[in-house]
């Protein structure tokens, strides 16, 4: 399947991506984007998000999207209010460099520092309870690494970051929410390298926004033809030798999921149909049942009650009324193009505008993270 970094250095990728809400230029981009709410209500600006999982430390492709983020601020003078989606309601599994820091400096392995326990990567980020010893520990085994193969500059930048890496408060009770703690990482070091800091906000906040919660409303009220149109897409996709990023939505599809009250896990929501009431049913990997009414099928004051539900890729649907625009990254680009196509022909709504920074264009994976070029003192 075509790669989005195909898609972007060929003039016809470029226009098939345009023709689905997708930018590959800034200017275009920025021509396209009209006033938005924001997640704090109208201010007249141009507020435009990326969203990705809280991290402390970003990788060569998140780092080439906040760089995008930070550079149409600047490009709009000052119109654009940046903003960063931390997604804390996805699973750590879902992003190993999202739960750990590394080094790779040294030997032929690279040196990795875990800051999540043990048996949590079944778990939401905003689930994860730190364990005070653990963070206070990496901070001790990075001094000690920093100590033997660093500079003294080094050493100082280590001695700034630790704070956010084992916070006093960390070190109080029973830890803090992961999730916080690794955006607060992460906002550090977008700071130290880029000068200024997007405004963060968290997705398990923002899905029980109004503006969300009627999104959501609406898209599950029409879900079988948002399914259907979603799987021609795909197949027309794949006919083309596209890649999509997700497979095709199978004719359970909730875009929902629930976190065990018990072991933490997040389980896939399914749709079943008893009598005139659909229910979303869940069963976790331990053999535990759940179950929740959805009513005729759009509605989730139930489910939502319960404090532990998340929605999967369709955030960018449910937030789009929010954003004036989106800057998107490898997967986001390609099932971002799937679901405008299942928005319009099944609501005749669509996605706020995507940006896909040109500098993916020859991404390659690997590399230093953000946080190592930070220590070293180097540019990202």
């Amino acid at each position: 399947m075509q790669t989005l970094a195909a898609l972007l250095s060929d003039p016809r990728g470029a226009d098939l991506l345009a023709g689905h809400g997708v930018f590959s230029a800034p200017e275009p981009f920025l021509a396209a984007l009209r006033p938005a709410m924001g997640p704090k209500g109208a201010s007249g600006s141009l507020p435009v998000y990326l969203h990705q999982q809280p991290a402390p430390d970003f990788g060569a492709g998140v780092v080439a999207k906040i760089a995008a983020l930070i550079d149409l601020s600047q490009r709009s003078g000052g119109r654009v209010m940046p903003h960063l989606v931390a997604i804390d309601t996805d699973r750590a599994a879902s992003s190993r460099g999202a739960t750990r820091l590394v080094l790779d400096d040294d030997g032929p392995r690279p040196q990795v520092f875990p800051l999540t326990p043990p048996g949590s990567k079944y778990l939401e980020f905003r689930h994860i309870r730190t364990d005070p010893a653990q963070l206070a520990g990496v901070v001790g085994r990075l001094a000690a690494h920093l100590a033997r193969h660093g500079t003294p500059a080094q050493q100082a930048r280590l001695q700034c970051i630790a704070p956010h890496i084992a916070p006093e408060e960390a070190g109080k009770g029973a830890g803090v929410d992961y999730g916080r703690l690794a955006a607060g990482i992460g906002a550090f070091l977008i700071g130290a390298q880029f000068g200024t800091v997007p405004e963060i906000s968290f997705s398990s906040a923002l899905q029980d926004h109004p503006v969300a919660r009627r999104a959501l409303v609406g898209v599950l009220g029409g879900l079988d033809g948002f399914v259907a149109a979603v799987n021609d897409q795909i197949a027309a996709h794949h006919a083309l030798g596209l890649g999509t990023a997700i497979g095709p939505l199978p004719p359970d599809y909730l875009p929902l999921f629930y976190s065990c009250p018990v072991t933490g896990e997040r389980m896939r929501l399914h749709r079943r149909r008893e009598g005139g009431v659909v229910m979303a049913e869940a069963l976790s990997r331990h053999g535990r049942s759940y179950r929740f009414s959805l009513g005729r099928g759009d509605e989730i004051d139930a489910l939502a009650a319960t404090g532990r539900w998340s929605v999967d890729v369709m955030l960018p649907v449910l937030l789009a009324d929010m954003f004036s625009g989106l800057v998107v990254g490898r997967s986001s680009a390609l099932y971002g193009m799937v679901m405008q196509a299942g928005l319009r022909k099944a609501f005749g709504t669509s996605i706020c505008p995507m940006l896909v920074p040109p500098a993916l264009a020859g991404w390659q994976p690997g590399g230093a993270g953000l946080f190592q070029l930070w220590l070293r003192g180097e540019q990202p």
